[in-house]
């Protein structure tokens, strides 16, 4: 089975990772690496380049990046964290997240239910302004009760350097790297979760 564009279930599960092991972690690494990379990035990457000479008002592509960027925020701290069954835990996955790209509290609540949840439930969003301004580096601005602006792009270059980190930092620390080997062993099929459903 494929899990990414380079690499299949087989490459991972022949590695038998062990957390007290060295050896194999850095191939383990370059297989998460690309399977965000070719499932997330690479696709955003192009939307984002078919509209880099657009003006704000001529982007069309805004919802589906957003759509993407929030199941990528979910798979990277499901990857971090391991929630067994993360039925009703997206909330916890996506603020803790937020938290960490600089988000109060306030703006993470705004971005979970006010983007994210209507993205999946109604998609649509709810009086959040979506711009791709070069000038501006907050992720979230708010203006007034009435304005908030949220810069899609700044979002995604803050996940990318989120992923990236995180990927550094796994092969010395234990808890990520159990958490890793948790989550790609049930990708992979070698151990059995009761789900009818592989959300990723």
């Amino acid at each position: 089975m494929k899990i990414s564009k380079n690499f299949t279930s087989n490459d991972y599960l022949d590695l038998k990772l062990n957390i007290n092991e060295e050896k194999w972690w850095d191939k383990a690494i370059l297989i998460l690496k690309d399977r965000i990379e070719s499932r997330f990035f690479e696709p955003i990457d192009l939307l984002i380049k078919f509209e880099e000479n657009n003006k704000p008002k001529d982007n069309y592509f805004w919802f589906t990046i957003l759509a993407i960027s929030c199941l990528l925020i979910e798979t990277i701290q499901w990857f971090k964290e391991w929630i067994y069954n993360h039925k009703n835990e997206s909330e916890q996955l996506i603020k803790k997240f937020c938290s960490e790209l600089w988000l109060n509290n306030e703006e993470q609540d705004l971005f979970y239910k006010k983007i994210r949840c209507w993205i999946l439930h109604k998609w649509e969003v709810e009086w959040v302004l979506i711009y791709s301004h070069k000038n501006n580096e907050e992720i979230i601005t708010t203006y007034s009760k009435d304005e908030t602006v949220l810069e899609r792009n700044i979002l995604y270059m803050e996940i990318k350097k989120n992923f990236y980190k995180y990927l550094s930092k796994i092969k010395d620390n234990e808890n990520l790297k159990n958490n890793y080997i948790k989550v790609m062993d049930w990708i992979c099929n070698k151990v059995k979760i009761n789900t009818k459903l592989k959300l990723w």
